[in-house]
C-alpha cells in the first residue's frame, strides 16, 4: 500500500467516501437499526479494481512495486481484516442512516465532520464549473453531480447539531457558519493542503463491530469526469516535479543518472495513479473522448467558445491550436501524439523507417515563449516522434535491450495494446 502522500487525490477522496458510509452504517446498526435494512452485504465491482487490460506495471517496475507494498504494510503492521459481511452503502440510504443516528441523540465524533466536510469541498469544487458550463459537454451532468453534493450536505445539516461545538473565532454563531459554510465552494480551488494529505484520520466503525462497510461505487459521466480532474491535477504536480528536476540538472545541481532515476520512478507513480481510474474511464467512453470533453470544458471555463474551438480551415485536424496550453494541459495533445504514432509501431516485427526531418525539426536555440501554439505543438512533435520511433527500433531490432524504463514499456504496451 503506498504512503498516504502518495495516494492519489481520487483515492483520498473514495477513502473518505467510504469512511462516512462505514461510521453512519455501524453507528445506526449500534443503536438498533436492523441489518436488514442495510444495502445488499455482496460488494459491488470497484471502479478501481481490477486493473484495465494492459495498464499494469511490467518487469522490474512492477518488482518494485511489490517491495515497495511489501515494506509499506511490514512497517504499518495494519490490523487484521474484519471477519463480518461486506455492506455497500447505497447513496439514498445515507440521509435515512443520519437521521436515524439523529434520533437516538448520539454523539457525532470531530473526525467525522472533518471528514465529511473534505467530501463536500472535493464535489463542491468541481461541482461548480459542472454547474456553469456542464450541458456543453454532457446534458444532464450538473444534477446528477450536484445530488451527491446535496446529499452529503443534508447528512452534515442533520447530525450537526450532534457534532461538538465549533469555537467562534469571528463572531459568527455556528448555525449562520454552517449556512454560509459551502455557500463559495465552486469558486475557489481545493487547498494544497488537501491535494497532498499527510497521514490522515478517518471515523472508525462501532465498537465490535466486525462487519465491512463501503460506499456504493459510481461508474457515471459524473464520477468519471470528476476522476479525470482529480487526475490531471495529480499529473499536473508529477511534470511539475519532473521539470524541477531537470531544470536542477541544467543548472549543475543534478547528475544526469539521479536525474534520470527519479524522472522513471515518477513516471512509474504518474502510470500508477493512471491505473487507478483507468477502468472507470473506460467504462465511460474511453480516455479518448474524455479528454476532449474534458478539454472542452476547461476551455469554456476560460471563456472560448464552442464554435471558435473548432476551426474549419485546418483540414488534418480541426483543432485550434490557438488552445495549445489548455490542451498540453489536459494532456490531450501528448494523447493525440501517442495515437497518431500507433501506424508506426502497429506492424509486428517491423523496424519504423524514419527520415530525419520528417516530423518537422526543433531549433534549441529559439525562444518558445514566442511561439505560436501551433509552432508549439510542431516542436513537440519533431521532438517526441523521433524518440518514439528509436524506442520501437530497440523493440524490434536489438533482441533482449538491457534496460526497460517506463518509457520503453510504455511504448511496448502501446505496441501491443494500440491503445
Amino acid at each position: 500500500m503506498l504512503p498516504s502522500a502518495l495516494v492519489s487525490t481520487y483515492q483520498q477522496y473514495k477513502l473518505d467516501t467510504d469512511s462516512v458510509a462505514a461510521w453512519l452504517a455501524s453507528t445506526a446498526k449500534s443503536l438498533g437499526y436492523s441489518a436488514d435494512l442495510l444495502d445488499s452485504s455482496v460488494a459491488a465491482t470497484s471502479t478501481s479494481q481490477p486493473r484495465a487490460s494492459g495498464g499494469r506495471l511490467k518487469g522490474k517496475a512492477r518488482s518494485n512495486a511489490k517491495k515497495t507494498a511489501a515494506a509499506g504494510a511490514s512497517s504499518s503492521a495494519p490490523a487484521p481484516k474484519p471477519s463480518g459481511p461486506k455492506y455497500v452503502i447505497s447513496v439514498r440510504s445515507f440521509v435515512s442512516l443520519a437521521e436515524y443516528i439523529a434520533e437516538k441523540a448520539a454523539p457525532v465524533p470531530e473526525v467525522f465532520r472533518t471528514v465529511i466536510d473534505r467530501v463536500i469541498a472535493a464535489r463542491s469544487k468541481f461541482g461548480g464549473q459542472l454547474r456553469d458550463y456542464g450541458e456543453a459537454i454532457n446534458p444532464g451532468s450538473d444534477a446528477k453531480h450536484q445530488h451527491f453534493v446535496d446529499v452529503l450536505a443534508k447528512v452534515r445539516s442533520v447530525l450537526s447539531p450532534l457534532m461538538p461545538a465549533v469555537k467562534d473565532e469571528d463572531g459568527q454563531s455556528d448555525a449562520a457558519r454552517l449556512a454560509n459554510r459551502f455557500t463559495g465552494l465552486a469558486v475557489y480551488e481545493a487547498s494544497q493542503e488537501f491535494l497532498n494529505l499527510p497521514d490522515v484520520a478517518r471515523p472508525g466503525t462501532a465498537q465490535n463491530d466486525d462487519s465491512t462497510y463501503e460506499a456504493q461505487p459510481e461508474r457515471s459521466f459524473e464520477e468519471a469526469i470528476f476522476a479525470l480532474d482529480a487526475l490531471i491535477n495529480d499529473l499536473g504536480h508529477v511534470r511539475s516535479h519532473i521539470r524541477w528536476i531537470w531544470s536542477n540538472h541544467k543548472d549543475g545541481l543534478f547528475e544526469v543518472a539521479p536525474a534520470a532515476v527519479a524522472t522513471d520512478t515518477a513516471v512509474a507513480l504518474a502510470r500508477g495513479l493512471i491505473d487507478e481510474v483507468l477502468p472507470l474511464l473506460e467504462w465511460n467512453g474511453g480516455i479518448g473522448d474524455l479528454l476532449e470533453r474534458y478539454y472542452l470544458l476547461r476551455c469554456i471555463v476560460q471563456g472560448w467558445k464552442l464554435e471558435d474551438l473548432k476551426v474549419a480551415a485546418n483540414v488534418k485536424d480541426n483543432f485550434n491550436h490557438k488552445t495549445y496550453d489548455i490542451a498540453d494541459g489536459t494532456y490531450l495533445l501528448p494523447y493525440r501524439l501517442l495515437e497518431a504514432f500507433i501506424p508506426v509501431v502497429e506492424e509486428r516485427g517491423q523496424v519504423p523507417i524514419y527520415k530525419e526531418g520528417m516530423f518537422g525539426y526543433w531549433d534549441p536555440k529559439s525562444n518558445r515563449s514566442l511561439k505560436t501554439g501551433l509552432q508549439k505543438f510542431e516542436d513537440d512533435r519533431a521532438l517526441l516522434m523521433p524518440f518514439f520511433s528509436e524506442i520501437a527500433t530497440a523493440m524490434r531490432g536489438v533482441d533482449n535491450w538491457p534496460v526497460k524504463d517506463e518509457l520503453y514499456q510504455g511504448v511496448e504496451e502501446l505496441a501491443k495494446t494500440k491503445k
